[in-house]
This record gives C-alpha cells, structure tokens and sequence, in this order.
C-alpha cells in the first residue's frame, strides 16, 4: 500500500472517528444558552356580531424575558387600577403577580371612588380563580443592532376557581375580603377611612404551562414558549388555552399542532377542538354535555396561528400571531359552520438577544396576598382551595416554608375538625333514619295488630 492509500485510509479513519465522537457524546461542547427578550402589543376584540364587527376592544402593552427555560412576561393594561399582570416561571412552578395602581390604591376614580375598583376586584378573583412590522431588533452581547428579516407567513385555513361559576367566585372574595377590609362591593365609605391591607394579589402554580388568563399572557406564551415546551417531550399536549371558566380543568381539547424545526421551536399553528361531549363545571358539580347535531362529532373551539416571524443569527421568533375562538352557529349545515366569537392578535415591536434580568419570579415589592396550590385543601380539580395568606415585602415562600407556616397548620386544624364534625354529622343522621324506620315499624306493626283485634272482635259478637 502506497504512501497516498496509507494517508487516504487515515483521513478516512480519522473522520469516522469524530463522527462517532460526536454522536456518542465525546468532545461535544456544550450548546450556548439560548436567550432573548421581546415587547409588543396584544390586542383583544370580542363579543362579534352577526356581521363580524368587534364590539369590543381592549389592548395591552408586554415585555417576555426568557432564558434557557426561564421566563416572565409582563403585561401592562390600560387602566387607572392595575399597574401590571406578571407571570414568571422558574423551576417547576409558575408564580402570578397583580400590583394595584398607587396613584389611586385600588379604588376606582369619579363617583365610586370609594368602592373597589372593578378592574381590581376582577384581578383579585380571576388570580384566586384566567402587515409587516416596524420591529427593532438589536443584540446587546455584541453591542450592535442587528437587522432582522421579516418573513410573512399566511397559514390561512387555519377565574379563583378554575371552573367555579363567577357567582361562586364573587360569593367567596366578598366573604374573605370583607373580613380583612371595609370595602365591599357597593359599600361607600370615606376614603380616608379606606385601608387596603394589601396592594397586590399573587399566587402559585406547581406547572410550567401557564393558565388562560383575561390579560391574554398565555396567548404571548403560546407565541414565544410553548414550542420549545411540545418539543421537550413528545408526550406532551396543550391543555385549554381560551378562557372559557364553565369548563371543567379536566377537560383536554384534542390539538394538532406544527412547530418550526429550529430552536427555539416555536409555534406555528395549533387547533383546538373537541369531541362533542365536553366537561363542564356547574353548581359545584362536573357534568358531560352533549352537543346537537350537526356538532355531535365535535367542531373547532380555538386555533392559534404564527402570521409573520424574524431570523435573527438562525434564531426564529414570533412578530405577529393571534389565537381565535369559536363558537356554534344558529341555524347550522355542518360542524365547519362556526362563528368566530373573540380573537387576540399580538404584534412585536422589538426584540433583543440578550436578557436583561436574572430573576424570573415577580418581585414582591408590596404587600401581597398569595393563593398558594401548591398546597390545596381539596383534591377535586375544580375547586382545589388553596391556602392562603399575606406577604410582605421580600421573597415567595418556598413549599416547605408555607407547610411549617401557622396559616397551613390553622387550616389543617380546622379541616380536621370539619372532617370530624361531618363524620359526627353522618353518623347522627343514620341513627336519625335508624329511629325513624323503627318507629315506622312499630306503628305499622300496632295498626296490623289493632285491625285483627277488631275483627275478632266483630266475629265474636
């Protein structure tokens, strides 16, 4: 074998050595932590009419930090009451942070000043409860302004509770709120006298897929995250991502979705539909509801679409998208026959490459009251109670901290009691329904008896 063949069979070795270096793991060099943060706008319109105009719109400002597989999103609405929603996931929880206006402390502006403002009440139930595009894109770790491409893409064709009605929800909050604050719904009181004794509500999650929420930050995390959540593990499935309260959590929509082939993998449509029996929650009870044809097979309740995206440096992210609902029409020729009830669009004003924050959970910078689930006091999906309790300025609690807390401790005491006084309660009961058979028994045994006494009686004489 010549010189050259002995070189040839070296490369030749020399490359099937790295290739299977490389797909056995050996020499690899770790991948860079992917990281970005993006803001825009999301946009509400619902309640269409029979002609499809919007009757009515509501928009809201976002910033979504995200590294690795740590995010939050911040959500910032229109209103003289709410100063911002902000959900953040680290590890596996999900923690949500609503923070009241200072400027007015929570109560609404004009006449009813003194009342809880709505905005802020709904806030407290739903947390203890859900074209091109001038983009400026920049990349901070090489100080530099980086020109993204904008590709459009048609893809065409394409609350406390969790299932508790709003009447359940609003029976409760006033009963806990009112215990803790003179205000209460359509309660006016001076307002030097009123003393919110928090300025923030929060809770806690033990998931990595956020809840639907009224200011639409689940749309932004279908939009940015939810991709690379699908494509960890191919078992996984979206649940329910469209507020619709009378569901029951149980219920999983059946969903088709496709994602891009590249990291972050985001998503580029999903449908939501059903099977034409769906679970409801209603009086405090789960109930299959049945659909009339011609929806007795099931029909489209939602479907997500990517409608433009940028590649910054091979990195795919969303620039506009939008999640719309459906709902049955009247009168119908086929299952395809739907209206469209609400839709949510949102749109990316910039994008930057490098995160600015190193902490994904909310700051507790106000007293705050916190639904924790991570420690329900029920097992039924539906209506979980969490436990609850303030906190002040500082840090969340941590599972084991809130376990050793007198707030858990106390609930579990009066749990224990209500256990005992129900199983006392059931045992009274039989014994109530023991002495009425018996004394049913009797009576029908002394009427029987009276009756042959008197017909003896008869025949005698």
């Amino acid at each position: 074998m010549g010189l050259i063949d002995f070189k040839s069979f070296g490369v030749v070795m020399l490359l099937l050595l790295m290739w299977q270096s490389a797909n056995l793991g050996f020499c690899a060099v770790p991948a860079e932590t992917l990281e970005y943060e993006a803001e825009g706008k999301v946009i509400y319109s619902g309640f269409y009419n029979s002609e499809g105009y919007a009757q009515y719109n509501q928009s809201f400002s976002f910033k979504i930090y995200s590294k690795g597989e740590d995010w939050l999103i911040r959500m910032i609405p229109k209103s003289r009451s709410i100063q911002k929603y902000e959900h953040g996931k680290k590890g596996g929880e999900i923690y949500y942070f609503t923070k009241f206006h200072p400027d007015n402390g929570g109560r609404s502006t004009g006449e009813d000043k003194n009342m809880l403002a709505p905005a802020v009440r709904n806030a407290m139930i739903n947390q203890l409860l859900g074209d091109t595009n001038t983009i400026e894109v920049s990349d901070s770790s090489k100080n530099s302004t980086v020109q993204g491409q904008n590709s459009a893409t048609s893809l065409g064709g394409n609350e406390e509770g969790r299932g508790q009605s709003r009447a359940e929800l609003i029976s409760q909050f006033d009963k806990f709120f009112s215990s803790t604050n003179p205000i209460h719904r359509g309660k006016k009181l001076d307002s030097q006298s009123v003393k919110r004794p928090n300025d923030a509500v929060g809770a806690i999650y033990p998931t990595i897929v956020p809840r639907p929420e009224a200011h639409y930050s689940h749309v932004v995390w279908l939009a940015f995250i939810s991709g690379a959540y699908l494509n960890a593990d191919k078992e996984r499935r979206l649940p329910r991502m469209w507020n619709e309260p009378a569901r029951s959590v149980t219920f999983k929509p059946i969903s088709k979705w496709d994602l891009k082939d590249s990291p972050p993998y985001i998503l580029e449509s999903v449908k939501f539909g059903n099977n034409g029996k769906v679970e409801y929650y209603r009086d405090g009870k789960v109930s299959i509801r049945e659909f009339a044809p011609p929806y007795e097979a099931g029909y489209l309740d939602a479907e997500y679409s990517l409608i433009q995206s940028t590649n910054i440096s091979g990195i795919t992210l969303p620039l506009k998208f939008s999640l719309n609902r459906y709902a049955k029409k009247k009168p119908a020729s086929s299952a395809e026959d739907l209206r469209l009830l609400t839709s949510v669009t949102g749109v990316v004003h910039r994008i930057d490459m490098k995160c600015s924050i190193e902490k994904f959970i909310p700051e507790l910078s106000v007293t705050t009251l916190v639904a924790d689930y991570r420690v329900v006091g029920s097992a039924d999906p539906d209506n979980p109670r969490p436990l609850r309790y303030f906190l002040k300025k500082g840090a969340w609690k941590g599972e084991m901290e809130v376990r050793e807390s007198d707030e858990y401790h106390n609930r579990e005491l009066r749990s224990a009691a209500s256990k005992k006084y129900r199983e006392g309660l059931t045992g009274f009961r039989w014994v109530v329904v023991l002495m009425m058979g018996a004394i049913s028994l009797v009576a029908y045994w002394y009427a029987k008896t009276n009756r042959f006494l008197v017909k003896d009686e008869e025949v005698n004489n």
